[in-house]
Parts: structure tokens; sequence; C-alpha cells
């Protein structure tokens, strides 16, 4: 698994020692309100998230689980980057509580966006978020994807449905704001 470093940061495998710091995310209201998580959240299910979902993944190639850390290795937050076909990915993110607000997401995403486009030769990666993710989408438009969708009740999150808002960046564009 690659470690990718960032400034000030980086997006490196999980560990057990980030179990405690994911429960915590993971409990936290918004990140309740805006991913669709396990409610409650428990050490067992961080412990199936980073044994099973984050392992498999990446032994089967279907996505890449990258934790975010600081330069003290403190977990922040993880990325993720799903395959959906040879050249089309998803991008999601999540971050501790302590480490919002100081455009961490942005920068996390910029560098496993490259890695995509570089790396697994990724053409094009798709962003979704609950409808009212104020935050997701502007991160998402730093990037410079085009959101450009609204999915009405698609979102199943807290036993209901809701919005869905999602967007595209192709490599071009990409490249384009960010260079590659």
């Amino acid at each position: 698994m690659p470690r990718l470093r960032g400034d000030g940061f980086v997006l490196r495998a999980h560990g057990p020692g980030d179990l405690e710091r994911i429960v915590e995310q993971c409990q936290d209201p918004l990140a309740q309100r805006f991913v669709p998580l396990p409610s409650p959240y428990t050490h067992s299910t961080a412990h199936d998230f980073l044994t099973g979902y984050v392992a498999g993944g990446w032994n089967r190639r279907e996505h890449a689980e990258f934790a975010i850390a600081d330069v003290s290795d403190t977990y922040l937050g993880s990325m993720s980057l799903k395959a959906r076909d040879h050249d089309r990915y998803e991008i999601g993110y999540l971050l501790h509580p302590d480490a919002r607000g100081r455009g961490l997401a942005t920068a996390a995403a910029r560098v496993a966006l490259r890695w995509a486009f570089t790396e697994l030769g990724a053409q094009v990666v798709l962003w979704r978020a609950v409808g009212g993710n104020e935050v997701s989408l502007r991160v998402a438009q730093k990037l410079g994807f085009e959101c450009t969708s609204l999915l009405p009740g698609w979102f199943y999150t807290q036993g209901e449905y809701v919005d869905e808002v999602g967007g595209t960046l192709t490599r071009a564009r990409f490249e384009a704001q960010w260079g590659l």
C-alpha cells in the first residue's frame, strides 16, 4: 500500500492504533448525519471496518482506503477511492471532529486524486454527498468537481431517503487546475 505525503500530513494504511479515533469520528453527530454509518458505531464496528472492509478492498483492488494522519501519526480521518470501472473511481472523505475546518479534506483529497489519475489510470472521479452537506460540496468545488447532479430522495441515511448531490472531475480538468 502506498504512503502518500502532503503538506503536514500523510495518507497511509489504517492501523490498530486508529481504532479509538475512528470510533470517535463515526459517533460524531455530523458524521452520523451526512454519512451512512451504523448507529451506534462501536469498537467492534471499527474493528470490522479495519480488518474486513479496508483490508478486503485493498486485497481485491476494489477500493483504496487511506488513513489521514498528521506528522506525529495521529489519525485525522479517512480518504477513500472506490473503483467503479477500470478508469472511473468515486472519492469519499471523512474527518475526525478535531481535524475539521483547516483545509485538510481539500489538501488530502488533492493528493489522493493525483495518485488516482497518475497511478490508477483514472479518467473520471465521482463525488457524492447528502444534499445539504455544504462543507463537502465546498471541498469538491475547490478541487474542480463539476457539481451538477441532484438526485431527490436517492441517499438513504438515518432511516430516511434524502436528496443526494454529485459531480465529476476529469483527469484533464484536474491536470489543468493542479497539474500532474
